[in-house]
């Protein structure tokens, strides 16, 4: 039979032992000792509250990656995603869903170009996320790197497209640079 105890449990198991054993030592010792197990017990105080604050920011950027594997996975996301996966396998050219002007296409091509356009925020979230460390990036790296890297070769020129359409040169910035980082580690 093996047992696994948890590191959370261990560390704070070890917290308790040493806070007792300077307890301990301070309620035997002299005058002259007690101040520096004082301050020996306030500085492993101090490293356990530390310890304990960074494991929780931790906890939250895992929670946020989490999400937003959840909310890819939903099943709200499926027909977004089935546009996606259409443009990936090349059943689809991304540049049949382009505009010349605001407004000019057909309804089945607007509804087909919404997704795109919904896939591509999510893109853009998730790569603010990843990129300014509130999501754990090695944890969505696994989960969505191979998707991100044939989204972004496929999809490159229909966003630069949409950048000269609407004379905005920042559309989806943040997901190409992570899609060229992300690339970068597969090498």
């Amino acid at each position: 039979m093996k047992i696994e105890i948890p590191n959370r449990y261990a560390i704070v198991g070890l917290f308790v032992v040493v806070e007792a054993g300077l307890l301990v030592w301070f309620v035997f010792s002299n005058d002259r000792n007690r101040a520096s197990l004082a301050f020996a017990g306030t500085v492993t105080a101090a490293a356990f509250a530390l310890h304990t604050f960074l494991a929780g920011i931790e906890e939250r950027r895992a929670g946020a990656a989490q999400a937003l594997i959840e909310r890819w996975n939903s099943p709200s996301m499926v027909p977004i995603r089935a546009v996606l996966r259409e443009i990936t396998e090349n059943r689809l050219d991304p540049a049949a869903l382009e505009r010349k002007a605001k407004g000019d296409l057909s309804s089945d091509v607007e509804q087909k170009r919404a997704c795109l356009v919904a896939v591509l925020n999510f893109y853009e979230e998730l790569s603010i996320a990843s990129l300014r460390k509130s999501a754990n990036e090695e944890r969505l790296y696994d989960f969505f790197s191979s998707i991100v890297s044939q989204s972004a070769i496929r999809l490159e020129q229909w966003i630069k497209h949409e950048r000269a359409i609407d004379n905005e040169p920042d559309y989806y910035c943040e997901f190409l640079k992570l899609a060229a980082r992300w690339a970068a580690l597969r090498k």
